[in-house]
């Protein structure tokens, strides 16, 4: 059994996490006891980590209970939505297993073969793997499998926010058959726990998903010649809607994509661009559906402990949005937040360089830009510096092919959003947005270098 790692209050029956941060020396020993295990957790049989993998993703459909109250009481979510990322979480290990049972080994046996030679790859080694705290369960699986597959020691530093799914998944993957060493868990703030985990000189790979802000530290703090990285940062996604969408389906879609996580998703939709016909027609039926989505929130008997925004980034917000209404910006819906909630808002006629218009948000706030010619809708999807994600609703095949060749995003949703997810496609963002891919069929590469031999 995965052991119980919170202590309930009596009166306010919030949990109360009772484990202790990892201190520099225990870092440190950590990484050295992974980079000496590795290479026989490499040489193990393929056959073998299939079958550990395989018994990893049945554990954490056996732990469904601990792990959903965890991701409830931690990360503030509904316990459907803490569900779902459960199942996918199994199914991720589950691919992991089946990658490695579709090849006999790509590390074993040859990539390609020439005349001269042969490809193969080898495992990149002890891998620092940071997670943040929306997503804590499904980040670590869309890693962590695929690693571990490729014949990597993996050491995960969740957010201090949100540590306890991580716990609870170390401690199944101990009982099924991962030495402690091969996959060990720090526990900290990112000072206490990230930045002395990747400065250690035995990290072969980083592994980060957060802020472009953070990546630059994490960045600052290596060596890139020597240390590989992958990083899924920020998003500021924008759903461009032409003449010729379904308007209803689009706005209903769009509210879902804005408000999943509470906003709190950098694949969220937070720019909305409208061709000017239908305009109208989206502000009027994106507020009924982001009402409807809001007063159905508070209806659940579903909400449990949320972790609230903090209230500097409230304040942030707040900040962002009086500075744009100064300068001419309309607001266009106004909720009031209730329930740990931020409640979604709806701007219009802002410039370009708003905060509003062009930073990640992390809540339901939104822009409504207006376009003419598909020139101007991309122009206006494109700006600013990020490029994770873009939503286009349209009935023509032909601009919605140009819309894919051209939006500065590393995933494209036609006519549907988040809710249609593939893990057999690759993730991860352009610009700075992030560098690398997980998932795909070439997920457990990814945590592989190439070498070529010739014979």
């Amino acid at each position: 059994m995965a052991p119980n790692l919170h202590t309930r209050d009596a009166r306010t029956g919030r949990l109360f996490r009772r484990y202790s941060v990892t201190t520099d020396s225990e870092i440190n020993q950590i990484v050295l006891d992974a980079y000496k295990t590795q290479k026989k957790w490499a040489e193990s049989s393929i056959s073998s980590r299939q079958a550990i993998l395989l018994r990893v993703s049945e554990g954490l459909l056996f732990h469904a209970e601990q792990i959903i109250e965890a991701e409830v009481c931690e990360s503030g979510k509904f316990p459907d939505d803490a569900l779902s990322d459960l199942h996918a979480a199994a199914r991720m290990w589950k691919m992991a297993a089946d990658i490695l049972g579709s090849h006999e080994t790509e590390f074993e046996k040859s990539q390609a073969r020439f005349t001269d030679g042969f490809e193969i790859g080898v495992p990149v080694g002890v891998v620092a793997m940071i997670t943040p705290s929306n997503y804590p369960i499904i980040v670590l699986s869309e890693r962590l499998p695929f690693a571990l597959a490729a014949g990597c020691a993996v050491i995960a530093k969740p957010s201090e926010l949100t540590p306890t799914s991580t716990l609870i998944v170390q401690q199944i993957c101990h009982q099924c058959g991962i030495p402690p060493e091969i996959f060990a868990v720090v526990i900290g703030d990112g000072l206490d726990g990230g930045s002395k985990l990747i400065a250690n000189k035995l990290v072969n790979m980083v592994s980060f998903t957060g802020s472009t802000a953070t990546a630059r530290h994490i960045v600052s703090k290596i060596d890139p010649i020597t240390v590989k990285t992958s990083f899924e940062l920020g998003g500021k996604n924008s759903a461009v809607i032409f003449k010729d969408a379904d308007i209803e389906k689009a706005c209903e879609s769009i509210a879902y994509a804005a408000m999943i996580n509470g906003g709190r998703a950098c694949i969220a939709v937070s720019r909305i661009v409208a061709h000017a016909s239908v305009v109208r027609d989206v502000e009027v039926l994106l507020k009924h559906n982001l009402i409807q989505k809001l007063e159905a929130n508070q209806a659940s008997n579903q909400i449990g402990l949320p972790q609230p925004i903090s209230k500097s980034h409230i304040k942030r917000l707040n900040d962002w949005a009086k500075a744009a209404i100064n300068l001419g910006a309309t607001e266009i819906l106004i909720c009031p937040d209730v329930s740990n909630q931020v409640s979604p808002r709806i701007f219009s006629n802002l410039s370009s360089l708003e905060p509003l218009f062009s930073e990640e948000l992390f809540a339901p706030y939104l822009t409504l830009s207006v376009f003419d010619e598909y020139e101007d809708a991309l122009e206006i999807a494109n700006a600013g510096s990020y490029g994770l994600a873009g939503y286009c609703w349209t009935g023509s095949r032909d601009i919605s092919a140009q819309f894919s060749r051209d939006i500065f995003a590393g995933r494209i949703w036609i006519n549907s959003d988040m809710r249609k997810m593939d893990i057999r496609l690759p993730i991860g963002g352009f610009r700075e947005s992030g560098s690398g891919r997980e998932l795909g069929v070439d997920a457990v590469k990814r945590y592989t270098t190439s070498k070529t031999v010739i014979p």
